[in-house]
Formats: C-alpha cells, structure tokens, sequence
C-alpha cells in the first residue's frame, strides 16, 4: 500500500516529497522494501522531507 502511494505520488512529478511516518504500521519485512524504495529515490536525486522514527535510517 505505502509503495502504490509512493507511485501515485512521483506519477505527479513533484519536486519534493513529504513523507509522514512511512513505515510506522507496518511489519518489519514490509518496512526494509519501503525504506529501500525510499532510499532508492534519494540515490536518484529525488528531494524528500522524510518524518519517521527509523532513527537508523534516517541518519
């Protein structure tokens, strides 16, 4: 479900991307793809604000 929103979201081409708590309903495997996809995006040069309290990852 977080993905698809991810998708619909770059389908509109943004220049930045509010992310609110990505990650915080789901299960620990869902949330290592989601934060891949993100991290994915940021590689590529995507601009994101990002909320979230994957302290690791977010460092």
């Amino acid at each position: 479900q977080q993905r698809v929103a991810i998708a619909r979201a770059l389908a509109m081409k943004p220049k930045v991307m509010l992310l609110d708590e990505i990650t915080s309903a789901l299960d620990p495997e869902i949330t290592g793809e989601v934060l891949k996809v993100v991290s994915d995006l940021a590689k590529q040069g995507k601009t994101m604000i990002l909320v979230t309290h994957e302290i690791g990852f977010a460092k």
